[in-house]
């Protein structure tokens, strides 16, 4: 529905889906935990990341995973940010404010939790890790260009001028 509100400026796809969007928010609100989306509630995160070797499907290696309540997180404070500027659009301002107070909370839980200020990384440093913050405006003020700086490390001199993604990651970097 965004997409189509910020192409055509018609609100109509918004009206039509929102108290069902509202539900499933109220839905996965009953999971948080301490401002953050447990891991369970990502069961496959970002899984076809590239493999160690190529004669295997999926990797075996931590390292090159990233944990699966950092996604969940990241995409719950993401739709909860959408949720507040679909409320405000439909003229529910009293809506927009509770969604972007919620969205305030699990974006403070999210970098106390998973953002390593003294490395400049969330969780383990995977490119998909620092994609999904950046893409949903999770860094904290001032910190943007080093995440991004070191994404960009990681791209090109960790892994060689590659991108280490899943199918999440990839699509927002």
């Amino acid at each position: 529905p965004d997409w189509f509100y910020d192409q055509y400026g018609d609100a109509r796809l918004l009206d039509e889906h929102y108290e069902s969007m509202k539900r499933w928010i109220a839905f996965m609100s009953q999971f948080v935990k301490d401002d953050l989306m447990p891991a369970d509630r990502d069961r496959y995160g970002d899984w076809c990341v590239p493999p160690e070797q190529p004669e295997m499907i999926h990797s075996k290696d931590p390292a090159r995973k990233t944990a699966g309540a950092l996604l969940a997180s990241a995409y719950f404070y993401h739709l909860l940010d959408r949720m507040a500027r679909y409320a405000e659009r439909l003229g529910k301002p009293d809506e927009a404010a509770s969604f972007a107070r919620r969205a305030e909370a699990v974006k403070a839980a999210f970098n106390r939790a998973f953002y390593r200020a003294e490395a400049g990384l969330y969780g383990n440093g995977t490119q998909t890790s620092s994609v999904l913050p950046l893409s949903f405006g999770l860094v904290p003020d001032g910190q943007r260009v080093r995440v991004f700086d070191n994404l960009v490390e990681n791209i090109l001199v960790e892994n060689r001028g590659h991108l280490a993604t899943g199918l999440i990651g990839g699509q927002w970097l």
